[in-house]
């Protein structure tokens, strides 16, 4: 989850940059900023009904399985 984190992250921000017009490019690491703060809190709250409802193993497996997936995709997708 760490390297995922430390991944996304640093990229996210440079490849918006790469690809927001000068003029637009405030407004669009806002909107990047509120979508990935609002995904956060959905997933941080399905997390967390994983954990009480289902069990710990499970909520660990959900994040594990996503984390590793947008790594993958990250490598995969790259131009």
């Amino acid at each position: 989850a760490g390297m995922s984190a430390g991944i996304i992250t640093a990229i996210e921000k440079s490849y918006a940059a790469q690809l927001l017009p000068e003029e637009v490019r405030g407004i669009g690491f806002g909107f990047l900023q509120s979508t990935d703060g609002l995904a956060d809190l959905l997933s941080s709250a399905l997390v967390g009904l994983l954990w009480s409802f289902i069990s710990p193993e499970v909520a660990f497996i959900y994040a594990a399985a996503f984390s590793l997936s947008s790594v993958i995709l990250i490598f995969f997708l790259q131009k």
